[in-house]
């Protein structure tokens, strides 16, 4: 890779730290290097794949992006995210909405109903959102931050 070429390309999309911290793991798989004590909890985490990889825990990933010391609070975001996405999410969902952006209100309110009326899956998700540990979302914003993912918030 042309690292002089990356480098300013992966400073504008803000993953210039993402990109170290993938490094230094590397370096520890490949080459042996002792971990820190983040970067052993990186690995333990991706290894582990409890958090982002397991079907039960792909909510917990969004809660923690709006972990900011308050659970109750990150987790009424993320409720309220879940069932109101943003205008990008819901132009993918309805894209008949790039052309007429008034009708945005009308979608949120049939996804509403949708969802409390026909959707089993969502409302189960909805509730699961309520059940993650505040250990456990804190552990996963730390991380988030940590490789520089925390600005992917919705």
């Amino acid at each position: 890779i042309d690292r002089e070429r990356v480098t300013p390309i992966l400073k504008e999309i803000n993953l210039q730290q993402f990109d170290n911290s993938f490094l230094a793991l590397a370096d520890i798989i490949f080459n042996n290097k002792t971990p820190s004590e983040f970067e052993q909890k990186l690995l333990d985490l991706i290894f582990d794949s409890n958090s982002l990889g397991g079907e039960k825990d792909k909510e917990l990933y969004k809660v923690a992006l709006n972990y900011s010391g308050d659970i109750k609070k990150a987790k009424r975001k993320s409720f309220w995210q879940k069932i109101y996405p943003s205008y990008d999410n819901m132009v993918g969902t309805y894209p008949f909405l790039r052309k007429q952006k008034w009708l945005l209100p009308i979608m949120y309110v049939v996804r509403h109903v949708t969802i409390l009326f026909t959707r089993i899956t969502h409302i189960g998700k909805l509730k699961q959102i309520n059940e993650y540990e505040e250990e456990k979302v804190a552990h996963l914003n730390e991380i988030l931050h940590g490789i520089g993912l925390d600005f992917l918030k919705e």
